[in-house]
């Protein structure tokens, strides 16, 4: 059975923080008390009619094979029967600075260095283009209903952000509970439940406590790209984003880092 939402993201684009907050929501609704979100995210996912999913973007798909694939991929099938889909959307700077450190740091699936890391097309800018160029075109025609979600826009508003989430899944939402989830997945919060016997062996658990770089929970830092590339490249990304996607779309300005809040796609 398909689920009536698919929320899709490019990696670290702030799914583990969306998925935590939505989970800590269920769980106040049903007054379960877990040991970690992990042991209901089935069940939550199940309820709520919700699909997680990376889609091309996972780091076993190129830039090239994204532009490659058509609707009998595999991934494209995932979309198959949903209700609507939801794209999670981080401002293309911080989502290479932390896909580089994750990719370098947590997965070691790179060792070359930041300005090799954005013009590789297997994990770098040229894949976040082809994932988002894909997905404003033919991926969300394939639905009949898609929406953009700004995660830096959850990070100034997590509450207000929540709620609409749960709202567009069809939740009429408790506004306390939505306060108390929001509450519960802040990165204190969550950066202190990583490092704790409850999360030992999650996704959640950091890959070493003596390398920052492999925590899974890292604070969102504005300045930290300026640190990792320089000005020439930092431009660039941005430019190649106006001049590669659609002007105006809700997924473009959320890349760009503009306010992007859940709006319907034409």
């Amino acid at each position: 059975m398909s689920a009536a939402t698919v929320i899709a993201s490019y990696p670290k684009s702030g799914r583990t923080w969306l998925r935590f907050a939505v989970t800590k929501y269920w769980e106040f609704l049903e007054g379960i008390t877990a040991e970690n979100v992990y042991e209901n995210q089935a069940q939550v996912d199940q309820q709520f009619g919700i699909a997680w999913e990376h889609l091309l973007g996972r780091p076993k798909y190129s830039a090239t094979e994204i532009a490659r694939a058509d609707m009998s991929h595999p991934e494209f099938g995932k979309l198959t029967g949903a209700d609507r889909a939801v794209l999670l959307v981080r401002n293309a700077r911080s989502t290479l600075t932390s896909y580089y450190k994750w990719c370098t740091a947590r997965l070691g699936i790179f060792s070359g260095s930041p300005s090799e890391f954005l013009n590789d097309e297997s994990v770098g800018f040229p894949k976040l283009v082809s994932f988002y160029k894909d997905w404003i075109g033919r991926w969300s025609e394939a639905i009949p209903e898609t929406h953009v979600l700004s995660y830096d826009t959850c990070l100034q508003h997590p509450a207000r952000e929540l709620k609409r989430l749960l709202e567009i899944i069809g939740l009429e939402p408790s506004i306390d509970l939505v306060q108390r989830a929001a509450e519960a997945s802040s990165f204190d919060n969550m950066r202190a439940l990583s490092t704790s016997d409850a999360y030992r062996g999650t996704p959640m658990a950091p890959g070493d406590t003596a390398l920052p770089d492999s925590f899974k929970i890292r604070r969102a830092d504005p300045n930290e790209p300026a640190e990792l590339f320089n000005a020439q490249e930092l431009d660039e990304i941005n430019r190649v984003i106006r001049g590669q996607l659609a002007v105006g779309h809700p997924a473009t300005e959320a890349l760009l880092g503009c306010d992007a809040m859940i709006t319907r796609s034409a």
